[in-house]
């Protein structure tokens, strides 16, 4: 057998690890629940000390960057480790005095919700995505029609204190790590 092959075939043996946690965090992690309308329209204004970029311990392959898109809502840009980018248009909804996250795909065509606990220096984010099986947990999830923003909201306003309603094992803790002066002026 190729010496080459040999030496190749070993050190995929010694570090398979390394290789297989980038697919695995992918599959594990999942994508957070998607839905067709947000949460609201978008009518909060943009908070400036969320504007930068973001990392975290917990999603340690994934950057994001966020920039004003207008005075309402947020150029969101997620960037991978591998240098995959993915944009996202999202905005900031209130309901009972919890900050949610609308975060559009331009490449799902979908939103992605969010529960947000800011803490108050404003330089640490708790991420909570809405759990994937919310229409199969919750029976009072808004099915007679599915396009109705305001039945999402209401549902949200009744079920938002409950363990259930998020993904706990997908929380992230998002840490400001560069504050984009340019898009703070």
């Amino acid at each position: 057998m190729n010496p080459v092959l040999i030496w190749m075939n070993h050190l995929m043996k010694k570090y398979w690890s390394i290789y297989l946690l980038p697919v695995l965090s992918i599959i594990l992690w999942g994508c957070p629940y998607e839905s067709k309308i947000p949460l609201s329209k978008p009518t909060e204004k943009i908070d400036r000390n969320l504007l930068g970029k973001w990392e975290s311990e917990d999603e340690v392959y994934n950057s994001y960057t966020i920039s004003p898109a207008n005075q309402y809502e947020y150029n969101i840009v997620r960037k991978t480790t591998t240098g995959e980018t993915h944009k996202y248009r999202g905005f900031i909804s209130m309901i009972r005095g919890g900050y949610f996250l609308n975060a559009f795909s331009d490449s799902t065509k979908t939103y992605h919700l969010y529960r947000l606990k800011i803490d108050s220096t404003n330089n640490e984010v708790t991420v909570m995505p809405f759990s994937k099986e919310l229409s199969k947990r919750f029976n009072d999830f808004p099915r007679s029609n599915p396009n109705d923003t305001q039945a999402l909201n209401d549902f949200v306003w009744r079920n938002m204190n409950l363990r259930d309603f998020y993904n706990v094992e997908e929380q992230s803790v998002f840490k400001l790590v560069n504050r984009n002066s340019k898009a703070a002026n």
